[in-house]
């Protein structure tokens, strides 16, 4: 982080959101569904808040799935919008990046957890550590589970 920043956070003068920070809560969950008229029990709109992990864009688009393919099992209640999601990620994530990072992604997206050995193994490449860094720096759909940020997690979508 360059110097001024640490400066304006060490004084307090900037305030960083994370992924945490933006993520839905109940509430918030609710509202969005109250705003687009969907009516579901307690439980469906607690399961789907753990699903998405309090995304908002991965709630909403589950909130229009929802809409168009009412569900009443709380266990899979929403998976119509898998392919809203899959184009999503496609068109907003995947498609942005360098065809490398892209592919890193993929390959690494078979593993729990991502850490530089394991993922140098699996993707066939070097410096896997860096790279995880950068991405978890510019997509936060690689969250770091440590915190020295060696070691990190895909969001569960």
């Amino acid at each position: 982080m360059p110097k001024p920043l640490r400066r304006l956070r060490s004084g307090q003068a900037l305030l960083t959101l994370g992924p945490d920070q933006l993520a839905l809560d109940a509430i918030e969950g609710a509202e969005v569904l109250r705003n687009h008229d969907i009516v579901v029990p307690d439980a469906t709109l607690l399961a789907l808040l753990e699903e998405t992990e309090g995304w908002p864009v991965a709630f909403y688009l589950a909130a229009l799935a929802l809409k168009s393919h009412p569900r009443t099992d709380v266990r899979r209640p929403y998976r119509a919008w898998d392919q809203a999601l899959s184009d999503y990620l496609r068109d907003e994530i995947l498609d942005g990046l360098p065809p490398d990072d892209a592919q890193f992604l993929l390959h690494a997206s078979v593993l729990t957890y991502l850490d530089e050995t394991t993922c140098n193994a699996v993707t066939g490449t070097d410096a896997s550590l860096a790279r995880l860094r950068r991405l978890a720096g510019a997509n936060h759909l690689l969250i770091p589970v440590d915190a020295q940020s060696n070691r990190f997690r895909m969001h569960s979508l």
